[in-house]
């Protein structure tokens, strides 16, 4: 994650265990494959922007080969074709983005300059600058382009 730009909380050790270990419990001992497992909570803005943007930066060929490196210790929840590897496999991407420090990380600091460049102070005031405008539609309304209270 570091090498991708974002920096991880300080809880990602203790919440990584906790959800691998609900993941052991749901496949392995309760036998309720797929069933839901609850992930940590998200303490960082959690915008589209950044989402965006992480889900760019951490594709899931890197995560593949994280997860074939970290199966390589023959540990039996992580190897391939298991219940358990396949939901760790598949929802790592989700569980990372739910502990990574955006205003901390390279990544999430980009995302807000991009902000600042625009000179809004939301992410909701870029869209709004963002959207287009039919030119014509406009001098319309203002009474351009023949009609009842044309100007031309």
């Amino acid at each position: 994650m570091g090498s991708r730009g974002y920096k991880m909380e300080d809880r990602l050790e203790k919440e990584l265990a906790l959800w691998m270990y609900r993941i052991h419990v749901q496949e392995t001992c309760r036998k309720k494959h797929g069933a839901k497992v609850e992930l940590p909570e998200i303490y960082h803005r959690d915008t589209q922007e950044d989402y965006d943007q992480y889900c760019q930066a951490i594709g899931e060929q890197e995560l593949e080969n994280f997860m074939n490196l970290w199966s390589a210790n023959e540990t039996s929840d992580l190897l391939e074709d298991t219940h358990v590897a396949n939901r760790i496999r598949y929802g790592l991407e989700e569980f990372l983005y739910k502990v990574i420090n955006i205003e901390a990380s390279k990544q999430g600091r980009f995302i807000a300059s991009l902000w600042d460049a625009s000179g809004s102070t939301s992410e909701n005031e870029v869209y709004e600058t963002n959207v287009k405008k039919d030119v014509y539609l406009e001098d319309a309304t203002k009474g351009f382009h023949g009609g009842r209270g044309s100007k031309v």
